[in-house]
């Protein structure tokens, strides 16, 4: 599968997402599909090999997003009825489910994003993809949260990141 295609993959499988909370798709359907992308990708990542270091890091790095897919796919599931069913006058608790689910649901479309912007990069080296805007918007994204904690330890020189 060309990085063409995985992006268009991921980016279909992230608008499943609604689908499978509301159980027009089934979980096994959903995630036979991502464990197939995510080995599709794996398999691509080579490329990427150069450009992070460390033994295994590509691994680690897709298997970590691929599990936080699953808890916070998993938790937004939970969640989905309980906040379908909330009244107006419910109790203080559940509008903290409510903050919670919306927290969760940010969290899951961060990660899809994380993965778009994989695959874009992929498509960058392989010359099949411009330079993305959606690859920009996250590179913005982190330089801004980079310069407003300009304090924080990061592993990297700031000016490492200038396109």
């Amino acid at each position: 599968m060309s990085a063409h295609e995985l992006v268009t993959s991921i980016r279909e499988l992230h608008h499943l997402v609604p689908k499978l909370l509301t159980g027009e798709v089934t979980p096994e359907e959903f995630w036979s599909r991502v464990e197939a992308w995510f080995e599709q990708v794996s398999a691509a990542s080579t490329a990427l090999a150069a450009y992070m270091p460390g033994e295994q890091t590509l691994e680690r790095v897709l298997s970590a997003m691929r599990e936080g897919i699953r808890w916070d796919l998993e938790l937004n599931r939970t969640l989905f009825p309980v906040l379908q069913g909330r009244e107006s006058e419910d109790t203080l608790i559940h509008h903290a489910v409510s903050i919670f689910g919306i927290m969760s649901a940010e969290i899951l479309d961060r990660l899809f994003s994380r993965l778009t912007v994989w695959a874009e990069l992929l498509g960058i080296l392989d010359g099949s993809i411009e330079f993305p805007e959606e690859t920009y918007l996250t590179y913005r994204e982190l330089r801004a949260m980079i310069q407003a904690n300009p304090f924080a330890e990061y592993s990297f020189d700031v000016e490492d990141l200038d396109a």
